[in-house]
C-alpha cells in the first residue's frame, strides 16, 4: 500500500480572515502515478454555503519527493492553504493553492473547485477513520501536555486552569 493511500489532516487557516479550517483527503492506489488530493470546507459553518472542495491530480512522476517524505508532511501537519489574499470569501473562491512544506522547497499545489458531490464517499470514509481513532481521556491529556510543557524548559512553571 502506498503511504499517501488514505491519509487525512486538518489544516487551520488562521492567517485568513475570517480564519477557516479544512480538511485534506490524499488517496493513491499502488498501481497508480496519480496523487489525489481533496481540500473540503464545511462553508464556516453556514448552512448557506454548505460543503464546498478543491480537487487536484497530482502526477506524482513531476514531484520531486518522495512519497515517504510527502506522507510525513501530511502526518504531521506540515502544510498551508494559500488563497492569494489574506481576506476571502470561500464561498466563492475556484482555485486555492496547497503548500507541502517540505524541505529543501515546498511542493506547491494549486486545486481547483469541484463537486461535492463527487467526493461524498471518501468524506464519509475520512471521518469514521477520524472518528474511530483512539482519543485519550482529558485528564491524560492534560497530565500529558503539562510534562511537555514543563520538559521544554524547566525553569518555566504554566499554570493550567
Amino acid at each position: 500500500m502506498s503511504p499517501l493511500e488514505s491519509l487525512s489532516q486538518q489544516i487551520h487557516a488562521s492567517l485568513l480572515s475570517p480564519p477557516a479550517k479544512f480538511l485534506l483527503t490524499s488517496k493513491r492506489a499502488v498501481d497508480d502515478q496519480w496523487w489525489r488530493l481533496r481540500l473540503f470546507w464545511n462553508g464556516g459553518g453556514d448552512s448557506k454555503t454548505g460543503v464546498r472542495v478543491w480537487t487536484a491530480d497530482i502526477n506524482l512522476e513531476e514531484v520531486s519527493a518522495t512519497e515517504e517524505v510527502l506522507a510525513a508532511a501530511i502526518e504531521t501537519g506540515m502544510l498551508h492553504v494559500d488563497c492569494g489574499r489574506r481576506s476571502v470569501n470561500l464561498s466563492t473562491l475556484d482555485e486555492l493553492s496547497l503548500h507541502v512544506l517540505i524541505q529543501p522547497k515546498p511542493i506547491i499545489t494549486y486545486l481547483t473547485l469541484g463537486n461535492v458531490e463527487d467526493y461524498v464517499g471518501q468524506l464519509i470514509e475520512v471521518n469514521y477513520k477520524l472518528l474511530s481513532r483512539p482519543v485519550a481521556p482529558k485528564e491524560d491529556s492534560c497530565k500529558r501536555f503539562w510534562i511537555s510543557v514543563v520538559s521544554m524548559d524547566p525553569t518555566c512553571t504554566i499554570s493550567i486552569e
